[in-house]
């Protein structure tokens, strides 16, 4: 008889079966294979797609077992079957449309009865490939040009938008009594996959770094770079590395102004800094400073940025934001910009976002139009992209914007005026509730009510 299975992990299957021939005819990847007959085991092995057992006195019981949610088609009969997909043409077709909702997004599922599929995207051009599948590794089909599957197998594409996300208005707030003792300023400064360094400002001035879910505190200023190496630290013209609350010099660092850092494409610590008129980048891991060089002047600097979209800088200094490239050779000004204490730096592949206890605004990339972001949310107090999307926070509210002009509300009444930065799939904001200095934890998920594009396939099955 034909079985079909559909497995679940670390689930037994059992088939109950008098018979002699057993065929794996299709299946996702392996899976174990016992085999009994009157409470004997025949068989037991990992088996795939193809493999065919004939036990010489029969059996009564199959047993299928997955690592992974898994489909399996089997025969499981007295009467022997030989099958061969590839000499029987397709007799049935079917269209349809896959909403994607951006980067990596699964378009086929496995499907042992698929003979082909041809897709086709029409706005946008994607990358295919399998699980995974990215910018790098995927195979690039044009915008209105098919593709065509010819394989059972899961596809997957990837297109360069991000993925839109919606904020639970609902927020988890904790205390944040044990990281200052008074209402302060924090400073998002960096981050680097999972790592944050941040600075709380004025009276109870310190430096924090976020990883591992746990707030770590330092006394004191340090300007930091978050890097593969650690959190990279400098002070008192040193260098070293911040972990479990202690500072661990590696080497001496000899500049009069250094500001906060960054890291590369490879992961290095990135520093930049001014000594009297001559300004200086520095990449640095645990052994010390690996490069040094002189950069063109741009007046005093306050921090450097990664930009992952084109692998080079942002710095923000006296005289406003500037590119560097990746080989710290040129510079050009973005915008002017106020001075004031720097929240953070954030970017997508059409905008740069920027904050400071003074000034906040976006960047459009394509004609370096700045746009207020108080045009887009009143009293705008910090603003950071995810994507494309905007979030905004202000005095009483936290909101969100897809066009640079409207702001759709979250949620209002809340004191949100003390920095935001993102950890995973949450918002934290800093807030002042009544007297006491909080964090706010929003909840971040798909918004899956707004896809970016569609794909259009027609699929052939036996």
């Amino acid at each position: 008889m034909l079985k079909e299975n559909k497995l679940k992990p670390q689930l037994v299957n059992e088939i109950h079966e008098v018979g002699a021939y057993i065929k794996v005819l299709s299946s996702e990847g392996k899976f174990r294979l016992i085999v009994m007959r009157q409470g004997q085991k025949i068989l037991d092995s990992d088996v795939y797609a193809g493999f065919e057992l004939t036990p010489p006195h029969g059996f009564d019981l199959v047993q299928l077992i997955s690592e992974t949610e898994q489909d399996v088609r089997m025969w499981v009969s007295a009467v022997k079957m030989s099958y061969d997909a590839m000499g029987v043409q397709p007799n049935r077709s079917q269209s349809f449309v896959v909403d994607h909702f951006g980067l990596s997004q699964k378009l086929l599922p496995f499907d042992p009865s698929q003979a082909r599929a041809m897709v086709v995207m029409d706005n946008i051009g994607m990358w295919v490939g399998g699980e995974g599948v990215d910018a790098k590794s995927g195979i690039y089909i044009a915008p209105n040009t098919q593709y065509t599957h010819q394989s059972a197998a899961p596809l997957y594409a990837y297109i360069t938008n991000e993925i839109k996300y919606q904020i639970n208005p609902q927020a988890s707030v904790f205390s944040n009594r044990g990281l200052v003792s008074s209402p302060a300023d924090i400073s998002a400064l960096s981050v680097f996959e999972s790592v944050i360094t941040f600075n709380t400002l004025y009276s109870d001035a310190r430096t924090c770094i976020y990883r591992n879910g746990v707030i770590e505190r330092y006394s004191g200023f340090y300007k930091t770079a978050p890097s593969k190496h650690g959190v990279i630290a400098y002070k008192n013209k040193m260098l070293g590395v911040l972990t479990q609350s202690s500072f661990h010099e590696i080497a001496s660092f000899n500049h009069e102004q250094v500001g906060y850092g960054t890291h590369s494409a490879q992961g290095d610590a990135v520093i930049c800094g001014r000594d009297g008129s001559t300004n200086f980048v520095a990449v640095i891991d645990t052994t010390g400073v690996k490069f040094e060089a002189q950069i063109p002047d741009v007046g005093d600097i306050y921090s450097i940025s990664f930009d992952p979209y084109t692998e080079g800088y942002v710095l923000t200094t006296s005289i406003g934001l500037h590119s560097l490239d990746a080989a710290f050779q040129n510079t050009s000004l973005i915008t002017a910009a106020n001075g004031g204490t720097i929240n953070q730096i954030t970017f997508s592949e059409h905008y740069i976002a920027y904050s400071s206890n003074v000034d906040r605004f976006v960047i459009k990339r394509s004609n370096s139009e700045k746009i207020n972001a108080s045009t887009i949310l009143p009293l705008a107090h910090d603003v950071m992209l995810i994507g494309d999307q905007l979030i905004l926070t202000s005095p009483d509210s936290i909101a969100y914007s897809y066009d640079m002009a409207n702001a759709t509300i979250v949620e209002s009444a809340v004191s949100l005026n003390r920095g935001m930065f993102r950890v995973g799939e949450n918002l934290l904001v800093s807030a002042d509730d009544s007297s006491e200095f909080v964090t706010r934890l929003y909840a971040l998920s798909k918004d899956m009510s707004k896809p970016v594009t569609s794909v259009r396939v027609l699929k052939e099955s036996y």
